[in-house]
């Protein structure tokens, strides 16, 4: 495995998920991550702007940067690099990001079953990720104390 795409936001099962590739860079020691932020763009009466500011949204990408550095690649850094970018589908996004780096598999955190009419009513980028990726794709739920290492992950699909 030689790349790894790891798409974050500031969700609990983003972490798990950061969890699970640092196990990866731990185990590969050739392993490279890059790990993707996706801002969504909401059309608007002066074209196309993000829900919450771009400015909030550097802030957010920037403190979601330090979190990953500091917490779980510290040791790891020369192996990790870091992108922001924007677009209407974040999970389009995070599939075309893959694709041009040529990652081997992209690790994404999904929300837990729970939450099934957020998901109806919103769709879910886990799930277009899953659907329409060329590469295989692992998803990662958050951690209750009581769950295993292995039981975290919810689907890993080529």
């Amino acid at each position: 495995m030689n790349k790894i795409l790891l798409a974050v936001n500031e969700s609990p099962s983003s972490d798990a998920a950061a969890e699970i590739v640092r196990g990866f860079l731990q185990a590969y020691p050739r392993t490279e991550v890059i790990v993707l932020y996706v801002t969504e763009m909401m059309p608007d009466r002066t074209g196309y702007s993000s829900q919450l500011g771009m400015r909030h949204e550097r802030e957010l990408a920037f403190k979601l940067q330090e979190k990953l550095r500091t917490t779980f690649f510290k040791n790891l850094m020369q192996r990790v690099t870091f992108e922001h970018k924007q677009g209407l589908a974040p999970s389009k996004v995070i599939c075309q990001t893959a694709n041009e780096h040529g990652c081997d598999l992209i690790v994404v955190g999904c929300e837990e079953k729970r939450r099934w009419f957020r998901r109806l009513i919103s769709g879910s980028v886990s799930y277009d990720v899953l659907t329409h990726a060329n590469v295989p794709v692992l998803l990662a739920r958050r951690k209750p104390e009581q769950m295993t290492p292995i039981s975290r992950i919810a689907v890993l699909r080529r």
